[in-house]
Parts: C-alpha cells; structure tokens; sequence
C-alpha cells in the first residue's frame, strides 16, 4: 500500500502505518472472495466450498506472516482469537439467531451442524479454560514466578 510505505518514510506512528497496511487489505480481500466464488461456480459444491475455507483466510496468513516476522507475535495470537471468534461463534451463532427468528424450526446437515457444534465447543473450551487457569492462579507468566514463591513461602 503506497499510504503505509509513505506513512513508515515519513516516520509515522507504527500503530498508524498497521492500520494503513491492513486497511490495504480489504481490496485484495473482496477481489480474493470475489474470484474464488466464480471459480466455485465452474466447479462442485465440496470444491468450492473448499476454495471458500482455503483462500477466504489469506488476508489473515498475510498479516500473521508479517507479523510474524518482525517478531509481533501477540498481534499473531489475537489474530488467530478474532478469527476464531469470527468465523465460529459470530457467524454461526448469529446465523441460528437470525433464523431462530425468521423460521420456528430450523433444519440443518447432521455433518455441518455436528462440524459447527464441535468447532463451538473447541472455541469455547480454547477461550475458557486458560481464564480459568488464570483466575485459579495456576497459570502464571515469567515474571510471575517470584510472586508466587513469595506467595507461597507465605
């Protein structure tokens, strides 16, 4: 993005030059949906769906990998989070909502539903069980460590 590359001569905030860069990626984000829903209508259903799940994420691979690479790696882990929180709580859980309030009976595919179910118990078990850890005070970082000897010889 010729606003990010500018803003990082010029010195701007590396918070400002990240918002420039990801907001860079919505363009490659719509013409990438764009092409692969084309190419998924030439093709089968398990293919274009496959198509979907594959290269509907690449703007997500794309920060990650930069990220990544300059040694960000708490903006890697809460990438990951809001994907997870995006595309398995947030769609899924608002689309049975929506319908819930359209539809009184809603039908789903045993397969798709008992994939979306188990990815919501994995999502939720994945977010839930470190806060546990923490709020039990089992889990604790490096510079936790003094405290909870202290706390202990207490």
């Amino acid at each position: 993005c010729p606003l990010a590359l500018i803003g990082k001569s010029a010195n701007f905030d590396e918070s400002l030059c990240f918002l420039l860069a990801g907001l860079a990626l919505v363009p490659l984000a719509e013409r990438l949906s764009f092409v692969t829903e084309e190419v998924a209508n030439h093709t089968n259903q398990t293919i274009g769906a496959l198509l979907n799940a594959t290269f509907g994420n690449a703007p997500e691979l794309l920060i990650s990998s930069a990220a990544l690479k300059e040694g960000y790696y708490r903006v890697v882990q809460l990438t990951l989070l809001g994907s997870i929180l995006t595309n398995l709580l947030f769609v899924f859980g608002l689309s049975c909502l929506i319908g819930g309030l359209r539809y009184q009976v809603q039908e789903l595919r045993i397969t798709s539903g008992n994939a979306s179910i188990g990815m919501l118990m994995i999502a939720v078990a994945g977010l839930a069980l470190p806060a546990a850890l923490v709020l039990s005070d089992e889990m604790y970082s490096h510079g936790d460590e003094e405290k909870k000897v202290c706390r202990q010889e207490l």
